[in-house]
Formats: C-alpha cells, structure tokens, sequence
C-alpha cells in the first residue's frame, strides 16, 4: 500500500501550521507528501523540520512565482530512482508565471511508481490549464511508466454549477486508464483563509467579513493503475487550501 498526500500551502506564510499538519500527514502514515506554493524561505523550515524525521528526504523545484514544487518521500519505503522538472507551456510570451510539474520516479517492493506534482495556471483562462495537462500527459507518454499518480493544484476555480465540469474536463483529458480518485470532493480551498501578501487578501477579507466562504475544488489525486484503498480531505488550518490524502494498493 502507498499513501499520497497533496497540499498547496499557500507560500509556507503560516509556516508553524504548515509543519504541524506535514507533522500529522506523516502521523496518517503517508509516504509520498507533494507540496505546492512551497516557496524558497519555506525550504529553510522544512529542512529544519525533517532534521527530527530520519527516514524522510525532500527534493524542490522553482520557476519563480508560477511553480515552487516540492516532494517528500519516506526513504524506508521507497528509493528515488529519478526526479525530473516538466514546464508547462505559457499561454503566451509575456506571461509572467512559469508553470511546472516536478515528476518523481520511485521504486517500492520490487514495483515501478511515477509521482507527478503539479500547479496548473488560472492564466489563460478555463481551457489553458486542460492545455497543460494534456502537454504533462503528452511528456510523461514518451517513457511510460506502468503505475502512476498525478497530483496537485489545478486551479479549476468555477461556480458551484460548474465544478463537476471542470472535473469532466480533467478526466476526459487524461483519458482512459486514468482514475479520479477523489471524484466527490465537492470543495478544496476556502480563500476566505489568506495573508497580507497575498494577492487575494483583501478580497478574503472583505469576504470572511460578511460571514461568505467563497469555496472551489482546485486540488486533485489521479491514478493510473492504481486501486484506491481510502481518501479523505483533511480539513486543517494554515492554508486556502486542504491537504488530501489518499492509499493505494497495486491493481
């Protein structure tokens, strides 16, 4: 069995909260924990942190503000064999943001796993985002890999009306083989959580103000050839959005 955890932890600003709830994913006995908006201070934290977690490594990507990726694994369970950077492609030129995914390859009891962490962009609009998807999905093809599970932030933020479009939208992209493995989520991130830096805070605050939780299902567990045992998202502070956590068995 695997379990696979994906947070985006809004920039490590409320970074105690942040390692309290890396500290209780790691509790729930996950093995692979994906990190998205892990920024560049945060890593000084972090690797402080993991200094009291012996058995657990971390690799980080950044592309600037667009994609600040980082993978935790827990090296008893699994060897890192590859790790590997993919940039999404910008929707135009000037652009400022870098979007990625950071792509980890493991191997657990004799088997072959593929992790990809990713931050898809709201820029762009609706359609980019399935436009980067389908360029990951189109890299990852070219050496395929039998067990894989892409996760992480895809800024699918629409109406509740429109959520399981959104999901539709991701699924069809991915196509057959790949399984959804949280399909009912109905809410990821809750912007009525922010910071002073962010850009949406005096948004969130005017929102929290009048008592209004803006809510949308950004955050995603794919699989592929992979059985999901159980998942949960874990509604804990320190972020707009939610740590999810999921355990797979092989198929």
């Amino acid at each position: 069995m695997i379990t696979i955890a994906t947070y985006n932890i809004l920039h490590g600003y409320y970074k105690n909260e942040i390692l309290d709830n890396i500290k209780f994913l790691i509790g729930k006995n996950a093995d692979v924990i994906c990190l998205q908006e892990a920024d560049i201070p945060f890593e000084e934290h972090l690797n402080k942190f993991l200094l009291d977690f012996s058995n657990w490594s971390v690799r980080y990507f950044h592309s600037g503000k667009g994609s600040n990726l980082a993978v935790m694994w827990n090296t008893k369970k699994l060897e890192l064999t590859h790790v590997e950077a993919i940039l999404l492609p910008k929707p135009s030129d000037d652009t400022p943001r870098q979007r990625a995914a950071q792509v980890a390859t493991f191997t657990t009891e004799g088997k072959t796993l593929r992790v990809s962490n990713v931050h898809l962009a709201w820029e762009g609009g609706v359609s980019h985002r399935f436009v980067q998807l389908q360029y990951l999905k189109k890299i990852l093809s070219q050496s395929d890999c039998e067990h894989e599970i892409i996760v992480g932030d895809f800024n699918t933020f629409a109406p509740a009306m429109f959520r399981n479009i959104q999901k539709r939208k991701a699924q069809k992209t991915l196509g057959d083989g790949w399984k959804n493995a949280l399909p009912d989520l109905v809410w990821t991130c809750d912007v009525s959580r922010s910071f002073k830096q962010d850009n949406f805070h005096l948004f969130s605050t005017a929102l929290k103000r009048l008592g209004f939780k803006l809510r949308s299902c950004l955050d995603y567990v794919f699989i592929k050839n992979l059985r999901v045992i159980k998942g949960e998202m874990l509604d804990l502070p320190g972020s707009d959005h939610r740590p999810l956590l999921v355990s797979l068995t092989v198929e």
